[in-house]
């Protein structure tokens, strides 16, 4: 399948570029180390493999990756036609030429919750152990993913946050293993969850 880019405006690189240089000093990145490791093989080299849930500060720090809060709203108002197609802005992610990675989330609190921004940023992450760090735009999206590098970074994200193993020992352990008590536990959303427990096709596992 031919890789399909995300639009991204010159603009706005132009602008998170700066956001990057005003932080040079804490940007150094080791994420090109982690590229092409699987969602396993990164818990288990930031020793996240047995934590419930899953601490991303942690990863992040090991890698050398700033997460950086963002206002993507001045964007949002050139490109009309693109977020009514795709959706708002949810996050982003950018390598600048010296190997320094940030994540950028949006700063709109309306629509970035807590198990929302975990799953951006896990999402973000994604695109560049699985992609190489691609500068890449991440618009929010309701309903079925049919871009299929789009649909490999929401997989790589679910590993990611809701490891298997883990899933199995608390699934065992919850008098009530439901969706909602699962996506609790591991600071998901259920939307999460659910498309997680569908993908590993383990209806054992849930209620």
């Amino acid at each position: 399948m031919k890789k399909r880019f995300v639009f991204i405006d010159a603009e706005m690189l132009l602008t998170i570029a700066g956001v990057m240089r005003n932080r040079r000093g804490d940007m150094m990145s080791k994420i090109k180390n982690y590229t092409g490791r699987t969602a396993a093989e990164i818990l288990k080299a930031t020793g996240q493999e047995n934590t419930i849930p899953v601490n991303l500060s942690v990863i992040l720090r090991k890698m050398e990756v700033s997460v950086i809060s963002f206002d993507f709203s001045q964007f949002e108002k050139i490109m009309p036609d693109e977020v009514s197609r795709r959706g708002r802005i949810l996050g982003a992610v950018m390598t600048a030429e010296e190997g320094r990675t940030a994540i950028f989330y949006s700063s709109d609190a309306s629509l970035m919750s807590d198990h929302r921004y975990r799953f951006t940023v896990a999402h973000e992450l994604a695109h560049c152990c699985l992609d190489g760090c691609t500068n890449h735009v991440e618009f929010r999206r309701d309903g079925e993913v049919n871009d299929e590098n789009e649909r490999r970074a929401n997989v790589f994200a679910g590993e990611l946050l809701i490891p298997i193993h883990q899933l199995e020992s608390v699934s065992k352990r919850l008098l009530l293993p439901t969706v909602k008590n699962l996506a609790e536990v591991f600071e998901v959303s259920e939307t999460v969850m659910l498309g997680r427990l569908k993908h590993l096709n383990r209806p054992d596992l849930y209620i």
